[in-house]
Order: structure tokens, then sequence, then C-alpha cells
């Protein structure tokens, strides 16, 4: 029997944290593959013991008192002193974990340098294998060029989630050693509870929803910027993070208490989005972007910023919704009038939408792409 080992260390519960559940549920109808992930900081204790692989010399690298007043440098001495942690348990982890199984398969989607430097520990040993899941890119310089290239020759393959981020990784390593596969985002329970109809009125509240944690990627100064001056709209922030505070302000200072509400982290928040008539995802940048794939689930029409790499795919460059020009507080305030204006035509556009991504990312289409992957190896 094959292990796959997904390993995605984060400090915080968050959307990635809550992806694999559909997938557990499923792979159980097989039985020469099994399918875990590594617990590096009780980020997945939510999930069944059998399918996790606990970590076994845990360290509190967490300091709260940072967070708030300087996230960048935050999150970055997290992530250093996880790299050496890495390289100190993770290879001895593995070699248990090859005792149990005839193949164990290594899929990266958070650390991805410094398992790219565990798979050099490992380079004589033909069954266990190392495969990079990029989730999303942020920002190119000199550096993260150099980076890219060195540790993605590393791995056995790339995963991928959009054809826009192919393009882009191209750039840095063989194209055959690629493959486009979505994300574990769907369940049973959020393709259930899709809503069917859609009813708002010119004159009542236009209520706007955006989910996802609060700082610099996720773009909500610029959310909040554009709704400051349309009239009738009620915008909600479901989430938390380094940047509530400077958020707050913001909306202090553009006198918004009463249009914009801050609720903080939710579980299972794709469940609220019945009671709203818009979704907005202002990323400056972004995979493909679960949130919005979650709420065309749910049939709710969607506006998406035009960052990379994939929320304008996810919506067919506008098949499924609207976009706008990433950063620009004119053109998001635009496009939600726009919407607002003509909500019928958007309504039809997400039902559209909605009926595709349940099948683009329905649990059998992904299962069996991974399955092509790890079972046709050579």
């Amino acid at each position: 029997m094959k292990l796959v080992l997904f390993i995605s260390p984060h400090y915080n519960k968050c959307g990635e944290t809550y992806i694999f559940e559909n997938l557990f549920k499923n792979f159980k109808r097989l039985n020469y593959i099994d399918f875990k992930v590594f617990n590096y900081y009780d980020e997945f204790d939510h999930l069944k013991k059998k399918n996790l692989i606990q970590n076994p010399f845990k360290i509190n690298f967490v300091f709260r008192f940072l967070e708030q007043k300087f996230p960048w440098l935050y999150y970055r001495i997290w992530i250093i002193l996880v790299f050496f942690h890495l390289q100190l348990i993770f290879p001895f982890v593995l070699l248990n974990q090859r005792k149990k199984y005839s193949e164990v398969i290594v899929v990266t989607r958070m650390s991805n340098i410094a398992i790219a430097f565990i798979s050099l520990y490992f380079v004589f040993e033909k069954n266990i294998k190392f495969y990079c899941s990029i989730a999303g890119l942020v920002y190119e310089n000199f550096f993260r060029k150099f980076i890219w290239r060195s540790i993605l020759k590393n791995y056995e393959g790339i995963i991928i989630p959009t054809n826009d981020m192919r393009k882009h990784i191209t750039n840095y390593t063989n194209s055959k050693k690629i493959y486009e596969i979505p994300n574990p985002v769907l369940t049973d329970e959020m393709k259930n509870q899709r809503k069917k109809n859609f009813i708002y009125k010119t004159g009542n509240t236009f209520k706007l929803i955006c989910i996802g944690r609060l700082n610099k990627q996720k773009g909500f100064d610029v959310l909040i910027r554009a709704i400051s001056k349309i009239s009738d709209v009620k915008l909600d922030i479901i989430g938390d993070g380094e940047d509530r505070i400077k958020l707050t302000n913001l909306k202090k200072k553009l006198k918004l208490n009463n249009k914009v509400n801050l609720l903080g982290w939710q579980n299972k928040p794709w469940k609220n989005l019945n009671d709203y008539h818009l979704f907005v995802m202002p990323s400056r940048w972004e995979g493909p972007g679960h949130t919005v794939i979650e709420a065309l689930c749910q049939n709710i029409p969607v506006i998406v910023s035009d960052c990379k790499y994939g929320p304008k795919e996810t919506i067919k460059k506008g098949k499924f919704g609207i976009y706008f020009r990433k950063d620009n507080v004119l053109d998001l305030r635009k496009k939600i009038i726009e919407v607002k204006n003509n909500y019928h035509v958007y309504k039809r556009k997400s039902l559209e939408g909605g009926s595709y991504i349940r099948n683009y990312y329905s649990s059998e289409n992904i299962i069996k792409k991974y399955f092509d992957i790890f079972n046709n190896q050579k």
C-alpha cells in the first residue's frame, strides 16, 4: 500500500486546514492508497486521528505579541523556525512511515523550501517521493525567482490548481512535471445547501459579503473604500488576522461603522452566504480563490479582482461573474454598482457558474486526477 502524506504547517486554523475533509471521506473507498496529513501544530486536530500523522516533537513557535504589531516579521520568524525544526524531525517521520508502506509520497502545500531540502536526504531512496502543491503565488522579485528555480527541480512533480499558474511555473521547471488538480474545496454539505432563488429590489439594502484572513493579500481595504460612496449597501467581512486594527480604524475614518461589520472568524462561514446578494474577492494575489468557489457553489453572484493567478480564471473571465482591476477602488465601485443595477444578469451568470463549479470541483473528479498521477509513476 502507498501512503500519500500531505504537509501544510499553519499556526492557526484557516481555509487551508479544512480542505482535506471531503477527500478523506472518498479515499475510504480504495484500499491501495492511504491518504493522511501531517499534524504539525495541531492545525488538523479537527480531523479524525486515523487520517493524521502526529508531529512527534511539537514546539510552540507562536509569538502572539508580535502578530498584531509586526505581522510581516511575525510570519517570517515563524516560517524560519519551522524550516529548521522540520529538518530535525520530518526525515525520521518519513523513515518510520516507510517501514509501514511500500511507498511514501509527500505532497507539500506549505514550507516548500524546507521540504525541498529534506528531499535531498532521500535522493537514493526510490520509494520516498516528493511533490510540491502550490495553492497560490505572491509577488515576484529577484530573490523569489532564484529560490523557485532552485527548489522546484528537487520535486518529482508540481501540482497547481489553475492553468493561469501553469504559464508562470513553466518559467522555473520542466512543463512535463506540472499537473493541474483543483483543490478539494467543496463538501457534500456545501453542494446540498445551494441557494436557488435570488430577490433584490431596487431601493432595498444591497448586502455584500467577503471571507478571508484580514491581511494585505486579501485587499479588504480596497473594498471598504469602494463602498464608502455607494448608497444602500452593507458589507460584512468574515475572518480574522493581523490587519483587524487597521481595517477597524479605516472604517471609522470613513464613517462606515453602520455599513461595514468585521464579524471575526467563523466555522463554516459559507453557511451564511444565503443571507447576501453579492460575494466580493478584492485580493491582490490568490490561487483559484476557495471562497469564490464556495460562493458560486451557493449560486451567489461574485466579483473578483483580476489578480494573478486564478480568480479571473475561476469565473471564466467574466462568464460566471465580473472582475475589476486589482487595487483600483474606482473600478471596484463601478462594478458593484453594475451588479446592483443589473442584478438579473449576474444572477443568471452565477447559476451557470454554480453548475460548472459543482462538477469541476467534485471530489470524484479531484480523486481521479490524484490517482492518475500516483498510480502511473515509473
